[in-house]
């Protein structure tokens, strides 16, 4: 199969990401009671993070091992979740009910969703030759990154349909800061392995990443808080597609930035002689 260019796979990879983190966020706060049970709340939820999980179906990673293992792991994670995503749908918006063994569709189908976030995190994490993909950071980036994108999908929906959540409001908050600090810590790690800034582009890159992911959706999210519902509704929709440009670009940042990472050449050890 032909490889397609990093910006195609960045965007692919944030679709990807944005389906696991809103799947598995809408079960979990539907079985727990915090979103409301109007079966049309439901079929935008689901299906938003459905039709994202199958644009992110269409990555197309380098292929060869390690990386092939976690690319089949992948398909099969990502097949459970749009499985079982698709039937808490069915019985959430078909037949207006979630709970019984619809919840446990959701519960499945948020298990899953994460299960394929750390797979897709892992296609890149395995290459060990490759510092830049393979340092500690890089899985929870992925993941707190997925997070972020599907906590703030959901305060816009949950506003579009005039509920807001404040548990929803304050996971933004608390999610925002936390995947700053993962991302940050990725980001400081490169630096300390080449030695050396980033080059001209990948800074421009990594400001675009960091005002669109973490500056401009926190304080659209907290100037929407409290306020008049039309006000809320245009924060919190702008608060998540400024998330999901952001999100590409760091995609994109990480795809062509993380193979050019090599660690300096280790001095040759000196030995005395006798």
């Amino acid at each position: 199969m032909a490889q397609t260019t990093p910006r195609r796979e960045a965007v692919r990879a944030a679709a990807l990401g944005i389906g696991c983190g809103l799947l598995a966020l809408t079960g979990v706060f539907s079985a727990s009671g915090l979103l409301p049970a109007d079966r049309w709340f439901g079929l935008c939820a689901l299906g938003v993070a459905l039709a994202a999980l199958g644009l992110g179906a269409t990555i197309n990673p380098q292929a060869g091992a390690p990386t092939d293992a976690w690319v089949r792991r992948l398909r099969l994670t990502w097949l459970a979740a749009s499985a079982t995503g698709i039937l808490f749908a069915i019985g959430w918006a078909g037949f207006d009910d979630r709970e019984g063994l619809w919840r446990w569709f959701g519960l499945f189908g948020a298990s899953f969703s994460v299960m394929t976030a750390y797979c897709m995190a892992m296609i890149h994490g395995c290459r060990e030759e490759l510092p830049g993909w393979s340092s500690r950071w890089t899985v929870p980036g992925v993941l707190s990154l997925a997070l972020l994108t599907g906590v703030l999908w959901l305060n816009a929906i949950s506003h579009i349909f005039d509920s807001p959540t404040p548990q929803v409001a304050l996971l933004v908050v608390v999610v925002t800061f936390l995947a700053f600090y993962v991302k940050r810590k990725y980001w400081r790690l490169l630096d300390l392995m080449t030695n050396a800034p980033p080059a001209p582009e990948f800074a421009m890159h990594r400001r675009t990443a960091f005002l669109c992911l973490f500056v401009f959706p926190l304080l659209l999210t907290l100037i929407g808080m409290g306020k008049d519902p039309l006000l809320a509704l245009s924060c919190t929709v702008l608060a998540a597609l400024s998330a999901t440009g952001g999100l590409i670009a760091e995609r994109w940042l990480f795809l062509v930035e993380g193979p050019t990472v090599q660690l300096p050449p280790t001095p040759p050890e000196i030995t005395e002689s006798d």
